[in-house]
Formats: structure tokens, C-alpha cells, sequence
């Protein structure tokens, strides 16, 4: 059963007793040989769903995990270190969110933060060095651009030798740009702000149809990227890089959510193809990146070609965690020197997105269509080989849900 723990009550303003035994100005490497106990760590963003997944296997794995969450973030994942603690979203105030988290790894002596929330991986790897003598479980900047800017990701996979699709990066109106052919997927190349009219990743047909999806992006301020639509096998790919190599997990993605464009919401774990482990390797290894990473990559004619790269845990972590890939771990035990035991792959079993499946049966018209997906998800509750994510009798998420359907 995946974890569960989602803390409902009103955030804390008490500061915890800190344990005595950590110098001012000391650093984690000085400590290392002295200390007997795990590092500290911080979980950054740790509402459902790769939050609770992350926290429980750190855990597990026996690192002390401190949950922390935006002030008005809604329910998330505690944990068992002190309860769950509150920061200022970034989105509203960056510098009070770098400020905020500073003082809070001095005062909780925190070793290592993880970020597990696209904002704040980019703003850490600008940023991180603010948060010394904690380590940042994530990439540099420029890691960061080289593998999560969409619009040079392309230049990237040249440069390693990784196949990807035909890819154009659209700045301006000029229409000057040579297009691939259609059909295309057009995205932004870097994420943006949350809201109703934020342009998503769409797959075009035509001419107009494209020329409306560049305008909307650019609208926004950031290029747009056109890519040829490649048909084949998707396959996503959860791993983490460290002295030793990469370790990890690939899926077979059998659905997404939405249907077109969207992210995996349904995917198969069987046997990992070399290739795909080989193409993440090869990327990663390039912009000589450690710590975690997960890919989307498509299979066409035995060729693997990178569709986007995200250097943080996805949505659907708890697929690697129930594979056995506790790819945390990896990532902080790389940092300070304990590489955790070679993970014993799970596999043969089908993972489930039920939040990804829900919000498409909400869109699905006609009644045929939502009966038949309706079925499949009652299946998929009775079937043992089946990770639902996150369980329908998880009670805490139940209330969750109803409280935003109430509260829309």
C-alpha cells in the first residue's frame, strides 16, 4: 500500500529544541566521520504525490526526513520527524522562500535538502549555495538548462549523441523559423506559472492550429518549441546517477492523462531495454550530472529518441519506489560518501495514476466512453499485479478530495 500520512492541521509556529553538537560554520564533510546517526534531510514540497512516496523511503531506508510544504499548499505528506513545517510559496516570494529555508536548515541542522517540485529545482540550482553548509540534492544551473530548458535540451542531446525528434525553437512572431513537418507537439520551453490560461503541451494538424498553440506561449513571454510528432513506444524512465553508474527503472507508458500530449497515467514494468537505460546514462553523463532524473524517451524502429528530461523524482514516483528503486537514497547517499545497497529490480506489475485516470474520465464524452474507464479503474482495484496511486481506501486522501471538490 503506498504511504498515506497527510497532516490536516493548522501549520505549527513553534521552533523544535535543536540537539546540541553542531559548531557554527562546521560543514557536513568535517562531521562525517564523527557522526553515528543518518543526515538530516529536507523534503521540499511534500503534498501527493512524489512527496509521500519520497518521504516514506528515505525513512524506510532510515534517514531522518523533515516534510515541509507551502504555507498554503493545502494537505501533505508529515512524516514522523516533528511533524510537517511551512515555508513561503516561491511563487509568490522567491527571496523569502531562499531566506525562509536558510534559517530553517541552520536551525533544524538539516544535511541535505530535496527538492521535489520543478520551481524549486530550478531555483536551488541558481540558489543552493545560499543554503550552506546543507547540500542540495539537484542540479546546478547549468545542468539545470542544459537538460529541463525544452529549447536546449535539443543542443544537449546532440552534443551526447541521443537521438531526439526534430525540434524547433520559436522566439518571436517573425515566422522566420524553419518548422518540422506536421504533425507537431508545441510546449513552452520552461515551466510556467500555474493558472487557468497556461498554455500545456497540445499536438497540432495544421497550420492554424500550430500558429495558434506558438502564439499562445509566446504570449507568455517564453519561446515556444515545435516538435515533430514521433509515433512509437513511450517509455519513462525513473533512475538517479552516482559514482557507481545509473541505477533505475523503465516503464512501458500504456496511457496518458490528458489522452493526447499528456503525462503517463497508466504504465507497465517489465523488463528494462538496455537501450533506454543506455540513452539516460549517455545524457546524463554529458553535463556530468549526479543525483536523480526522469525522462520521457520514445522508442521508434529500435531507436530511442529523449522527449523531455525533469532532474527530480516525477509524479508517478511511487512506480520506482515499489520497484524497488529508492532513488533518494541514491541521490543523498552520492552526496555524502554511503552508497546504499544495488537496488533488486521489481517487476511485473502495472502502475496506475488514479488522479491522472479520474480527470480523464471527468473529460471523456459520451457514456460508453466513461463506463468503459470506469470499469477499468474497478479492475484495476481488485487486480493484485495493479499499484493504484494513490489507493481509493486511503481515507486521508478521500477527505482531501472531497474538500476540493467543495471548495471549487
Amino acid at each position: 500500500m503506498p504511504p498515506s500520512d497527510l497532516d490536516t492541521s493548522a501549520p505549527s509556529t513553534e521552533t523544535p529544541e535543536m540537539p546540541a553538537g553542531f559548531p557554527d560554520g562546521s560543514t557536513p564533510e568535517a562531521r562525517r566521520p564523527h557522526r553515528a546517526t543518518p543526515p538530516r534531510v529536507m523534503l521540499l514540497w511534500a503534498g501527493w504525490r512524489p512527496g509521500p512516496w519520497t518521504g516514506a523511503a528515505l525513512e524506510g531506508s532510515g534517514w531522518h526526513v523533515t516534510a515541509a510544504h507551502p504555507s498554503d499548499g493545502g494537505h501533505a505528506w508529515s512524516g514522523s520527524e516533528g511533524g510537517l513545517v511551512r515555508y513561503p510559496d516561491p511563487a509568490h516570494d522567491e527571496d523569502a522562500f531562499v531566506e525562509w529555508l536558510a534559517q530553517a536548515c541552520h536551525q533544524r541542522r538539516i544535511d541535505v535538502v530535496i527538492p521535489l517540485e520543478e520551481r524549486i529545482v530550478e531555483i536551488l540550482a541558481r540558489r543552493g549555495d545560499r543554503l550552506r553548509p546543507a547540500l542540495v540534492a539537484g542540479p546546478d544551473a547549468g545542468q539545470y538548462r542544459a537538460l529541463c530548458d525544452k529549447g536546449v535540451l535539443p543542443e544537449t542531446c546532440d552534443v551526447a549523441g541521443v537521438p531526439h525528434p526534430p525540434t524547433c525553437v520559436v522566439t518571436d512572431r517573425s515566422g522566420s523559423a524553419a518548422l518540422p513537418p506536421l504533425p507537431n507537439v508545441v510546449k513552452p520551453a520552461r515551466e510556467l506559472e500555474v493558472g487557468e490560461d497556461v498554455p500545456a503541451a497540445r499536438v497540432v494538424t495544421t497550420d492554424a492550429a500550430r500558429a495558434e498553440a506558438i502564439e499562445r506561449i509566446l504570449a507568455h513571454g517564453v519561446p515556444a518549441v515545435v516538435q515533430r510528432e514521433l509515433a512509437g513506444q513511450q517509455w519513462g524512465v525513473y533512475c538517479a546517477v552516482d559514482g557507481r553508474g545509473v541505477h533505475g527503472v523503465a516503464a512501458r507508458v500504456e496511457t496518458t492523462a490528458p489522452r493526447v500530449a499528456g503525462t503517463p497515467s497508466r504504465l507497465q514494468v517489465r523488463r528494462t531495454p538496455d537501450a533506454v537505460l543506455a540513452v539516460a546514462r549517455r545524457l546524463l553523463e554529458a553535463v556530468d550530472y549526479r543525483g536523480m532524473a526522469n525522462l520521457d524517451v520514445i522508442e521508434v524502429d529500435g531507436v530511442v529518441h529523449v522527449l523531455d528530461v525533469n532532474l527530480r523524482p516525477a509524479a508517478s514516483a511511487g512506480l520506482a519506489v515499489h520497484a524497488g528503486v529508492d532513488l533518494a537514497s541514491i541521490a543523498i547517499g552520492d552526496l555524502i560518501g554511503r552508497s546504499p545497497a544495488t537496488p533488486e529490480l521489481r517487476r511485473g506489475f502495472r502502475y496506475v495514476s488514479l488522479e491522472g485516470e479520474l480527470r480523464v474520465l471527468r473529460e471523456l464524452r459520451g457514456v460508453r466512453s466513461r463506463l468503459a474507464l470506469a470499469v477499468r479503474l474497478l479492475r484495476d482495484v481488485f487486480d493484485r499485479g495493479t499499484l493504484l496511486d494513490p489507493s481509493p481506501t486511503d481515507r486521508r486522501w478521500l477527505r482531501g478530495m472531497v474538500a476540493r471538490r467543495f471548495g471549487r
